[in-house]
């Protein structure tokens, strides 16, 4: 097995991992609301776990497709975003939370009519909770302004932070999870800088200011890849 196919099957597993926990954990939350609702003698709506249900059914078919596709890229559907053609890799990075809609459309006679040749494997559809994404009023790239900002001479060590965060409908930021920290110092004076960061334009749909997330990833000094962490082979 290659070692392409063989990233993409655990892809393919860990993508299937996060359906899994997403499903766990949404009927975790009706029913803990369910319980809720009873004590208090209001009325329950269980409409909105069957549309989560829906939602999730949805999504874990696109991703598992996503992942298969990716051991052989001329397999790869076509990724059609807000009604614009985007790249599996741009379609990787969309945050969970920023997805409303995901349809998916098998590789028939319709859908290549419709979408012309590049749709014979298929086309997954997604529409965003927004229109317009979030737009930061630095003046340069949110994740270019940070490191900019940041001191950190070459004789460093070379060190990456990643986090989420949340732009709200009043522009505001907040920290989210912190998904990557190889040093103590990058990660207290990235999140300095990023604290008190100008205020950003937000996303909007249809001319209304709505939140969403992404992701800001810092790596420095600039130019140098991470080390590679050491590992012993076993024969």
């Amino acid at each position: 097995m290659s070692a392409d196919v063989e990233e993409a099957d655990e892809k393919f597993d860990g993508y299937w991992r996060k359906c899994w926990q997403m499903q766990t954990k949404m009927l975790a939350d009706a029913g803990g609301s369910r319980r809720k609702q009873t004590k208090t003698g209001e009325k329950i709506d269980e409409n909105n776990s069957v549309k989560g249900m829906k939602r999730f059914a949805v999504i874990a078919i696109a991703l598992a497709w996503w992942a298969t596709a990716t051991a052989q890229p001329d397999l790869r559907p076509l990724y059609i975003v807000n009604g614009a053609e985007w790249s599996a890799e741009r379609v990787k990075a969309i945050p969970e939370k920023n997805i409303e809609h995901i349809e998916t459309f098998p590789a028939d006679e319709q859908t290549v009519a419709r979408y012309g040749e590049r749709a014979n494997n298929g086309v997954i559809v997604i529409s965003l909770r927004y229109d317009r994404p979030a737009r930061f009023t630095g003046g340069e790239s949110f994740a270019d302004y940070v490191s900019k900002r940041i001191h950190w001479p070459s004789h460093y060590p070379t060190a990456r932070f990643v986090v989420r965060y949340t732009i709200g409908a009043d522009g505001v930021l907040t920290l989210g999870d912190e998904l990557e920290s190889t040093d103590r110092t990058l990660r207290k004076r990235a999140l300095k800088v990023i604290r008190s960061a100008p205020r950003w334009e937000p996303a909007t749909k249809a001319g209304v200011p709505v939140e969403s997330e992404s992701v800001v990833a810092v790596q420095l000094p600039e130019g140098r890849e991470l080390p590679r962490e050491p590992y012993v082979i076993l024969l």
